[in-house]
């Protein structure tokens, strides 16, 4: 007996219109529509989450508003050495 990985199915509920297009486009590109969907699911999966994503998007807030206070002490230094540099000059 072959060595298969055993499948399940699983349905959706979709218009004809939607249904025909997307045969129709899959068949255009050689493609089967169970392909795609695995395709699609593969894809899902591998993807971070939304939750994962909006984490990194705080870390990445916070991280530009430290970069941000750094800025502004380096320039503050900066302004106080060009104002002394301007009162050696003169």
């Amino acid at each position: 007996m072959a060595n298969q990985k055993k499948r399940t199915f699983v349905s959706i509920a979709i218009s004809d219109e939607k249904k025909e297009i997307f045969k129709n486009k899959a068949e255009s590109e050689g493609r089967s529509i169970t392909d795609i969907i695995l395709e699609m699911i593969d894809t899902y999966i591998a993807s971070p989450s939304y939750v994962q994503k909006s984490q990194e998007i705080e870390e990445l807030k916070l991280q530009v508003q430290h970069m941000q206070e750094v800025l502004e002490r380096h320039n503050q230094k900066f302004q106080q050495y060009e104002q002394s540099l301007g009162e050696l000059a003169a």
